[in-house]
């Protein structure tokens, strides 16, 4: 399952978690990051950074989400896991042992026009796919 940290998880997560449960299996929670500036002309910018602080606030980002989750559904074993990767990359590599990927999808204009990640990972999973809808209104 992909969680980016925003409004919205709690839906994606809701399935994940009703289908790791119903299938009796574990549930991977994998939040992707880039180096946005090793994508830009400012490449050499790249040895001002503390990497390790960069990882350790998206791993933040991934614990926040999925807070109070393993409370409510005990019976589900989660691992969290941040990798450094474009995220359908990571998310399709996640998904090699998979029963099933989970990710969400935002509606970002009046068509129901696929993001790249969807787009990426419909295209490469390797198992079967849930593209669960986020309703909620975001910023952004």
């Amino acid at each position: 399952m992909g969680v980016e940290g925003r409004p919205g998880d709690d839906e994606v997560l809701a399935f994940a978690f009703e289908e790791a449960a119903a299938r009796g299996t574990d549930l991977i929670a994998v939040h992707a990051w880039q180096d946005v500036v090793l994508e830009t002309p400012y490449q050499s910018l790249s040895v001002l950074i503390d990497w390790s602080s960069v990882r350790a606030d998206e791993e933040r980002v991934l614990a926040e989400a999925m807070a109070g989750w393993r409370d409510e559904v005990p019976a589900v074993p989660v691992r969290e896991v941040v990798v450094r990767d474009r995220t359908a990359r990571a998310l399709v590599a996640a998904a090699l042992t998979a029963e099933l990927l989970v990710i969400g999808h935002r509606r970002r204009n009046r068509l129901a026009t696929l993001g790249s990640t969807t787009h990426g990972v419909l295209h490469r999973a390797p198992c079967p796919l849930a593209v669960v809808p986020i309703t909620s209104r975001t910023a952004g």
